[in-house]
């Protein structure tokens, strides 16, 4: 076989794969709905996850303003769910802001959001293993061991309880 010939049955097979797979440029328009894209699945970001329910930290409604508020869902592997750390810091890999005590809020019960990462207190945490605790020596509780989507988040006096029990996935 000539070299022009077996040019053209290599283009020939390429352009044969380009229309039965669809051509070589990713969509997400085939996604599932609460599945993660390709481009989030190659995140780097890692998952904060409850030990007590199996839900993930995430910012609701992929907000990526100030104040956007954090809860638990079903873990889904989106870049809303999905943290990177920065010293003592956690970032949301969607917005790039960072977990904050609401207010800069120390107070038991205090909730959770995101706001512009600075060099502040209310974004200081701890990681200990099993444990998120804020410089205030609180930690990142479900309140009432609430097992359901949309749980909020808040600060508790640290126990030790399964509700305050996180893994990184």
């Amino acid at each position: 076989m000539t070299r022009s010939a077996l040019g053209r049955v290599v283009a020939a097979l390429i352009a044969m794969a380009f229309v039965v797979g669809g051509g070589f440029v990713a969509s997400s328009a085939g996604a599932t709905a609460g599945q993660p894209t390709k481009a989030e699945s190659a995140l780097a970001g890692f998952l904060i996850v409850s030990r007590m329910n199996g839900l993930c930290l995430e910012v609701r409604g992929d907000n990526v303003g100030d104040g956007g508020a954090v809860a638990m869902l079903g873990c889904t592997g989106r870049n809303n769910q999905r943290w990177s750390r920065s010293g003592s810091q956690y970032r949301n890999d969607h917005s790039g802001k960072c977990l904050d005590l609401n207010s800069n809020n120390g107070a038991t019960g205090a909730g959770l959001n995101q706001w512009t990462c600075g060099d502040i207190p209310a974004q200081r945490w701890t990681f200990t293993g099993s444990e998120f605790r804020n410089q205030n020596n609180k930690c990142l509780t479900v309140p009432a061991g609430n097992r359901w989507d949309g749980a909020a988040v808040v600060m508790w006096d640290c126990v030790g309880a399964a509700d305050q029990q996180w893994q990184i996935g």
